[in-house]
């Protein structure tokens, strides 16, 4: 990536599973936080999407599609064609556009003509192209409410946890931890934005994450009613959110803040 005219390396991209002369990288497409490699010599036998691989198919070929999260990269997905030969070399070439991915595969030995025909092994080296959509940034495929990519940043897979669950104990559920940019495998003692004073009145600043919204509110007992009416936004912007209570300090009674958070994919 590049900041001014200094260039810097962001990520050093492989697939989930390597083996000799695969040449994973000999083809590459980007589109915005998408990347899709082709890995034309790989050889495993699996079909579709997100299989397991295997060794028992020479140079089949395979591709896989990265997508990125802020700095963070993850493998989204394993492509491999619907029916798989020795040599086919999917992957040879790749192309990307928005959640659509194209793969060539030019040893393909395919004899039938058109769109979504059954392929059978008639005519050498025909060449097929696969078209694959539903890819590149997810934001939340299994509609749990947390950002998938900022689920594989931490867990191996998307499933198998809520917004409300509490993976490492600490008191903030995992949306809280998505919000405020926490570690959600990591205890996060004090990890809530802070209350400061600014000019005598309560203020709350959070820096913003992908995934979520926020709403400030102020009350001025507990358990409330608390409500953003009786606050005023300072900053609201797409990397931040500043509000102040519009009570000033000392102001009997006293006065109290908090923010409220929802799942935003």
């Amino acid at each position: 990536m590049r900041s001014g005219v200094t260039w810097s390396q962001q990520a050093y991209l492989k697939a989930s599973q390597v083996s000799g002369a695969d040449q994973f990288g000999y083809s590459v497409a980007v589109d915005g936080d998408t990347v899709v490699v082709g890995s034309y010599q790989e050889d495993s036998s699996t079909t579709g999407i997100n299989s397991t691989p295997d060794e028992l198919a020479s140079a089949a070929g395979a591709a896989y599609v990265f997508v990125r999260s802020g700095v963070t990269w993850s493998q989204q997905a394993y492509l491999k064609a619907r029916q798989v030969s020795v040599d086919d070399n999917f992957g040879w070439s790749v192309a990307v556009s928005g959640g659509t991915v194209v793969v060539g595969v030019y040893g393909e030995d395919g004899g039938a003509p058109g769109i979504n025909r059954m392929p059978d092994e008639g005519t050498m080296n025909a060449g097929a192209a696969y078209v694959f959509t539903g890819l590149g940034p997810v934001l939340d495929a299994d509609t749990y409410g947390l950002l998938d990519s900022w689920e594989l940043t931490y867990w191996p897979t998307t499933t198998g946890r809520g917004p409300l669950d509490d993976d490492d104990k600490d008191g903030y559920v995992e949306l809280l931890e998505l919000a405020f940019g926490l570690n959600p495998t990591l205890p996060n003692p004090g990890g809530l934005p802070a209350l400061t004073e600014e000019g005598g009145y309560l203020t709350m600043t959070i820096t913003k994450q992908p995934g979520a919204s926020y709403e400030i509110q102020s009350a001025a007992t507990l358990p409330g009613p608390f409500s953003a009416a009786s606050t005023t936004v300072l900053i609201n912007n797409s990397t931040t959110l500043k509000v102040r209570d519009n009570v000033l300090i000392g102001t009997p009674p006293a006065r109290f803040m908090r923010v409220q958070v929802t799942a935003a994919p």
